[in-house]
């Protein structure tokens, strides 16, 4: 076989070890296609409830009579202030590819009637926290929804935020409902004891609370399936003054209902956000504290009376 020239050799390695490179480099230099990811169903709720949440701050600040003379009056100024807190605890508004560059002629954004935009983001926040997959959006949807209902005065006083207690025991779980009766029964033994260390309109409040607890009681027990799982005798601490302890059993019951709420899957009862909302409500009568951007998550300090009360 005749030998190949050096130099001929030579230039065909090169040639070779030119190509070899080109062909990496190629290689190299393709990019995968932009993967644009997709939300998540509870993060298009998260995003929706913050959106709802933002247009509740600028109207508040934009139409503070709309909400109350609804209302009452303070209650934009409650929205205001509560707004920012809500918001945070979802994330703020998320902006996709935000633009570096402001765009030079801005829309002006349409004006805000407050009342219509808090109705319209309790909707938002119901709808997001009875379809969230993860029980804990579902419970801060649902506490955002019950926290603009209690700044608005809708609870107990709208007929869609007012208590049945029949609805309420059938959307239960048996097993949580009977853990319920059984709270609600320490609550009216609690009542019924406190009623004799007092007297006047005191007593008669705590009686006619001891009452429907009673009523609770039995409907829950009612229910198919729940077991009686109540006690002769409660422990009743006396050195509590009387509205304190009202309010604390209060809202123990309404945190329990938001709980059962949004563990309830894979259907969630709007019932046992009312529920909540109503126990959530008793508390901050006992109390006089003002209501918080995230009741019946356990952040709440009922020691701290409203404004302008003693």
């Amino acid at each position: 076989m005749p030998s190949v020239p050096r130099p001929v050799a030579a230039a065909v390695l090169a040639a070779a070890v030119v190509a070899t490179g080109l062909s990496a480099c190629s290689v190299r230099l393709e990019t995968p296609p932009v993967i644009t990811p997709t939300p998540s169903d509870d993060t298009l709720l998260r995003d929706a409830s913050a959106v709802a949440e933002q247009a509740v701050l600028l109207a508040s600040l934009e139409d503070p009579s709309g909400c109350d003379e609804f209302a009452g009056d303070g209650t934009a100024s409650l929205e205001t202030s509560l707004a920012p807190v809500r918001l945070e605890a979802l994330g703020g508004v998320y902006v996709a590819f935000p633009s570096a560059e402001p765009d030079p002629t801005p829309s002006p954004e349409p004006s805000r009637a407050c009342l219509p935009t808090v109705l319209a983001a309790i909707d938002t926040a119901v709808e997001g926290a009875t379809a969230a997959q993860d029980t804990s959006l579902a419970a801060l949807l649902g506490s955002i929804a019950i926290s603009h209902a209690l700044a608005s005065h809708l609870v107990g006083d709208d007929p869609s935020w007012t208590l049945d207690l029949d609805e309420t025991a059938a959307a239960l779980d048996p097993a949580v409902a009977a853990e319920l009766a059984r709270m609600h029964d320490a609550a009216r033994f609690a009542y019924e004891t406190l009623a004799a260390t007092v007297d006047g309109d005191e007593r008669d409040g705590l009686l006619a609370l001891r009452d429907s607890h009673a009523v609770a009681v039995e409907a829950l027990l009612d229910a198919p399936g729940v077991a009686d799982l109540r006690e002769g005798v409660y422990v009743v601490d006396l050195d509590v003054p009387p509205a304190q302890a009202v309010a604390l059993a209060e809202q123990g019951i309404g945190e329990a209902y938001l709980e059962a709420f949004a563990s309830s899957t894979p259907e969630r009862s709007r019932e046992l956000l009312v529920a909540a909302a109503t126990y959530l409500r008793a508390a901050l009568d006992a109390s006089g504290a003002e209501v918080s951007a995230l009741p019946g998550l356990g952040t709440d300090d009922l020691t701290e009376p409203a404004a302008g009360e003693g």
